[in-house]
């Protein structure tokens, strides 16, 4: 049970303000509609951690490697539902299709889930029912439409619908992470540079450069500063408590609910990345709506289910109003101008499947032109971050270069 603040109207406009207790959001809109109310604002009440607590947090929050973890998640969420709905489209009914899922070899996680999935259908439980029973790999959005299916006797579409949604959501995010490797390598071979000059090469230049007579040239003096300052324990004392304050300060920040909204609203007004950033989260947002509609779902529960999808919390609260002015009784199209950014080919799809009475046709449309526009946006960026980190990683280096070399150089040329 979760605590959870909620602003509402009534029919005559009258504002309420309140908290209640629910299981999850879901549940709790529906116990403020049972009073004749209309949602204005949802938000489950997060407890405030002392900085002890938030300190361990960090300091001690698990880390999960890629390959190596046991832990299940989205990628074993849209295998289990590919290979589940492969099967039964194959004729083969849910408790054989579990059953016959057992003897592909996976990981010991992904077994042991696929096991006790088939134990739980078995002893009458339905599927969504099983699924539920473990939250960190179904989320509540497949569950839902997953009930849906098996309600309106059509699980087998749902689920092929829900598995090439998960496919293309993950094809999404793995692009972009592929296109990110290539800057990360460069930015930490600018931090292992800059830490193997500090700690290598300014020690053992600076008796022999602090011993040049004459003018010294000023990036010289720089490196001579900063060897000094790092080679007494308070210098060191002190970057690292720099270092450590400022990521403290930066996880701190970001976990703040507020702060989190006005980054992630200045994200998406970046010039590249913000375009990349938007179509990413769109992508999901259409093609998990437009999954929902096609169960069966009603547009206005879809959105409220939709509306903690995206990972942006400044589309997450746009989703949040644009669920309440839905339900009040406006159009979709109309309803998207409270946010200001949704790609303009998808406020003109969704208007044109709207007026014809195609608007689930057209989420599906508009999420792939968002995969197409996600795809070349990622490769744009990439053309453009490989050139600047590798300017500014050439220029560090220079800079180191230039500063110790110019006044070995000058003292030759007196020798001589």
């Amino acid at each position: 049970m979760g605590c959870f603040h909620y602003r509402a109207r009534s029919k005559h406009g009258e504002l309420f303000v309140g908290e209640l207790q629910a299981s999850d959001i879901h549940e709790a809109a529906l116990r403020i509609r049972e009073k004749g109310l209309w949602v204005v604002g949802l938000e489950e009440v997060v407890p405030k951690l002392s900085w002890r607590e938030r300190l361990k947090g960090i300091l001690f929050k698990e880390i999960n490697i890629p390959g190596l973890s046991g832990d299940l998640g989205r990628k074993e969420e849209a295998l289990f539902l590919s290979q589940l709905a492969s099967l039964m489209q194959a004729g083969l009914p849910l408790q054989q299709a579990l059953c016959a899922m057992e003897k592909y070899g996976e990981k010991a996680a992904y077994q042991n889930l696929k096991k006790q999935m088939e134990q739980d259908v078995t002893s009458g439980r339905q599927l969504h029912e099983a699924m539920g029973r473990y939250p960190e790999v179904f989320s509540q959005t497949v569950r839902t439409c997953v009930k849906a299916g098996e309600k309106s006797g059509s699980l087998v579409e749902i689920l092929r619908q829900l598995s090439l949604h998960l496919k293309n959501n993950l094809k999404s995010r793995e692009k972009l992470k592929s296109a990110l490797i290539y800057p990360v390598i460069l930015l930490n071979m600018m931090v292992l540079s800059m830490f193997v000059v500090a700690a290598f090469i300014l020690p053992a230049f600076a008796n022999l450069l602090g011993n040049i007579q004459g003018e010294i040239p000023w990036a010289t003096a720089v490196l001579l500063e900063a060897a000094d300052f790092l080679g007494r324990p308070r210098g060191k004392i002190l970057l690292f408590g720099v270092l450590v304050v400022m990521f403290l300060g930066v996880m701190t920040v970001y976990k703040e609910p507020r702060c989190r909204f006005w980054l992630d609203k200045v994200l998406l007004a970046m010039p590249s990345l913000g375009s990349l950033a938007m179509h990413s989260e769109w992508l999901q947002i259409l093609g998990t709506l437009g999954v929902l509609l096609k169960s069966g779902i009603q547009l206005s529960e879809a959105l409220q289910m939709v509306a903690s999808v995206p990972d942006n919390m400044y589309l997450r609260d746009c989703l949040s109003r644009i669920h309440s002015r839905v339900e009040q009784g406006q159009p979709l199209t109309v309803s998207l101008n409270l946010c200001i950014r949704v790609p303009w080919q998808v406020r003109e799809l969704l208007a044109a499947g709207e007026q014809v009475g195609r608007l689930e046709e057209m989420l599906f449309e508009s999420a792939d032109i968002c995969q197409e526009q996600a795809a070349l946006e990622s490769e744009r960026l990439l053309v453009l971050v490989e050139p600047a980190l590798t300017l500014v990683l050439g220029a560090i280096l220079l800079f180191v270069v230039m500063a110790i070399i110019m006044p070995v150089l000058n003292v030759m040329d007196v020798l001589v």
